[in-house]
């Protein structure tokens, strides 16, 4: 092949590389890519391929509020309630009028539990604070809020004894302290 039939092979080369890697150089269209292969991941069930392309468009832009919730929701289905917590509490952060980030954050308050088993005041104190809000912003939408405050109202009766035995009801397996 002569010199100038290199180049012009060169030049053909270095242009489909650059048409086929530009759009990937824009970190919205990677970070979006990214949440979109986490969405099919999740719906499909795979949960810890899901949290690494959800990690990967935090990699791309660390305020990027969607990629923190559906970290979240996906650390909620492998059950680490710890960095669910953390990855929708960054939610809650970058967009505070995620309510869908604020029910999950007070569900995972209600249901901490203190080491002897105990609901946890704090955590209760917190739970009421997103609950407030959500009543507050969403009053047409009464499920999304009662919902947690029908979980909240439970917990607590999980502390007054039991009618007929006069003893405080046991935790139950879902009860575990998750923060």
């Amino acid at each position: 092949m002569s010199r100038s039939g290199v180049v012009r092979l060169s030049v053909i080369v270095f242009a489909i590389a650059s048409l086929l890697t530009g759009c990937s150089h824009d970190p919205n269209v990677r970070k979006q890519k990214y949440l979109e292969s986490g969405d099919r991941y999740f719906a499909k069930g795979k949960y810890r391929e899901a949290a690494i392309q959800y990690a990967n468009a935090l990699q791309v832009d660390t305020r990027f509020a969607a990629a923190h919730y559906q970290l979240g929701e996906t650390y909620l289905k492998l059950g680490d309630s710890q960095r669910a917590f953390q990855e929708l509490s960054r939610s809650v952060d970058l967009a505070p009028d995620n309510y869908r980030a604020h029910i999950d954050l007070a569900n995972l308050l209600v249901t901490a539990r203190n080491p002897d088993g105990s609901a946890n005041e704090e955590y209760m104190k917190q739970a009421k604070i997103h609950l407030d809000l959500l009543s507050e912003k969403q009053p047409q939408i009464p499920r999304s809020w009662k919902h947690g405050r029908t979980t909240m109202r439970e917990k607590v009766i999980w502390e007054r004894p039991c009618r007929r035995c006069k003893k405080p009801l046991p935790p139950t397996p879902r009860d575990r302290n998750p923060i």
